[in-house]
């Protein structure tokens, strides 16, 4: 994986930036909960959600609740 930002900072600046090229406007900021209790977080625009895994570009990453706790490489 290639890291593009590191630290709250730097991460909440690059997806800001993100936000406002795509959508031309300030991203939004909030934290939720589902139906099913699962943290649901919109953080300028990007939404990370709940508990489960995907693989991306074959590497394993796994979330509880909206917070990463495992990542395989292939």
């Amino acid at each position: 994986m290639q890291i593009i930002a590191k630290g709250k900072e730097d991460v909440l600046a690059y997806l800001e930036h993100a936000a406002m090229s795509r959508a031309g406007k300030p991203g939004e900021y909030s934290l939720q909960r589902d139906d099913s209790g699962n943290l649901v977080a919109f953080i300028a625009g990007h939404s990370f959600t709940g508990t489960g895994a995907i693989t991306l570009d074959g590497n394993r990453l796994v979330a509880v609740d909206g917070i990463l706790v495992h990542f395989t490489q292939p």
